[in-house]
């Protein structure tokens, strides 16, 4: 399975290719890459030698190798690129930059491939690394939009999208344990006497609870992968109002609970309003997946 991103930003190719072929820009927006550069060029020689670091925290980093050609009209870069640290998964690979005009944007679009070390263990590593690397190339991608678009740098960009995905998370995780433990596995007295007092249940009270349990950990789920975000982050908001509101009806002693009531619901519903907010302003991988310009044979490809 080839790796693939794509995106349309409004602007032209001129701009694209300086932020994609300047090598301490290009390390900014890529999140593959720490930190890139060129050597020294031979004269007459049209490929650019470069080398690459990726930092992968604990003070480690993988080194690399690359050399790029690009056409003369901006329209196409093929790339090789490996890397000889024993870190590296990746042994050797070749890909492609694109970039085409279309009615005042570009469409910019990469497909690579590259051979892991390590033989058979190496391959079975790349079923779990191969899915980070195409979503890490597609979140590049639209942090790269958002840079020339909303001229958000980077950095900001990805200090946005901490924030939205702990947000989401921290949302998620509480749906999920709010659906699972007091619902399904524990059941409180008081939930089971808050259910038969509201009249609100199905069958019996302990029903009931077990499909609002499950309810709420598929709504945990969908936060925690980021399944429609904005959807299902506006969703929580509604339930948990929905909820504090039945429940101050039937037990308004437990809105003076400091481990639940007001303080809990107030910090969830912070949360779903960061990740509304945010949504659309953070990098998001689903916003670059290839389309047909990304489906055919890559062109220009270095053998």
């Amino acid at each position: 399975m080839r790796l693939a991103a794509e995106t349309i930003i409004a602007t032209d190719s001129r701009t694209v290719w300086r932020l994609s072929q300047t090598p301490h820009l290009h390390a900014r927006w890529d999140a593959r890459f720490s930190e890139i550069e060129y050597l020294p060029q031979t004269a007459g020689d049209p490929r650019r030698l470069f080398r690459y670091t990726t930092r992968i925290g604990f003070g480690l980093a993988v080194q690399g190798w690359g050399e790029t050609i690009g056409r003369a009209d901006r329209a196409t870069s093929a790339l090789r690129f490996g890397s000889d640290d024993p870190k590296s998964l990746i042994h050797e690979g070749a890909g492609s930059w694109r970039y085409r005009e279309e009615n005042s944007r570009v469409r910019f679009s990469t497909v690579y491939d590259y051979r892991v070390r390590y033989g058979a263990f190496g391959r079975a590593l790349d079923l779990l690394f191969r899915p980070v690397m195409i979503w890490a190339t597609r979140w590049s991608f639209d942090r790269l939009r958002n840079w020339i678009e909303q001229g958000t740098p980077p950095e900001t960009s990805l200090r946005v999208w901490i924030a939205k995905a702990a947000a989401r998370s921290a949302l998620g995780l509480v749906f999920a344990y709010e659906g699972l433990v007091p619902k399904i596995l524990a059941l409180p007295k008081d939930e089971l006497l808050l259910v038969e007092q509201s009249k609100l249940y199905v069958w019996t009270p302990n029903v009931t609870l077990g499909i609002l349990g499950a309810g709420e950990i598929l709504l945990g789920l969908c936060l925690l992968v980021g399944w429609a975000e904005k959807l299902t982050a506006g969703l929580a908001g509604v339930v948990v109002i929905a909820l504090a509101v039945l429940v101050a009806s039937l037990q308004q002693e437990v809105l003076a609970d400091p481990l639940g009531g007001i303080s809990k619901n107030a910090a969830l519903l912070a949360c779903a309003l960061v990740v509304l907010l945010l949504s659309d302003a953070a990098p998001s991988a689903g916003r670059a997946r290839p389309g047909k310009a990304c489906g055919g044979r890559s062109a220009g490809v270095i053998q």
